[in-house]
């Protein structure tokens, strides 16, 4: 995730750091940044308690004047720059059956939609610990 690892330099944090002080290893931060995989739910709220930031903000892209460096870049898949990876995924859903490639979008489609419903529900839990008063 782009935002983690802009957070790190925010605040000058090792990966290590940011992981004891949410109570997650520093190889789930590390996975978290080169994308081989999300934060759960509970980490989710952590991190937004730990850095003040909501959990929106651990999502969103880049402004225009943050950059990305090469190696985060990469690890994403752009539909409207096919580079290598892109070509290699291209190659290999045209080499489906149809019935396949059916199936598969499906499943994308799915996971896609669950993730956001996922990140709404966060948001609006997150939103309403917010403001609740004690």
């Amino acid at each position: 995730m782009y935002r983690i690892s802009k957070l790190l330099k925010d605040k000058n944090w090792s990966q290590r750091e940011l992981a004891q002080k949410i109570g997650v290893t520093q190889q789930t931060v590390q996975q978290w940044i080169s994308g081989k995989s999300t934060p759960k739910p509970a980490s989710l709220d952590k991190l937004s308690e730990v850095t003040g930031y909501d959990i929106d903000w651990f999502y969103r892209l880049p402004e225009k004047d943050e950059e990305i460096s090469s190696t985060e870049n990469s690890n994403r898949f752009n539909p409207h720059n096919t580079d290598k990876r892109g070509q290699q995924i291209l190659s290999l859903i045209y080499e489906l059956p149809e019935k396949e490639v059916v199936k598969i979008m499906s499943e994308l489609k799915d996971k896609t939609d669950y993730y956001r419903t996922l990140f709404e529900e966060l948001k609006v839990k997150h939103e309403s610990k917010k403001h609740q008063t004690f």
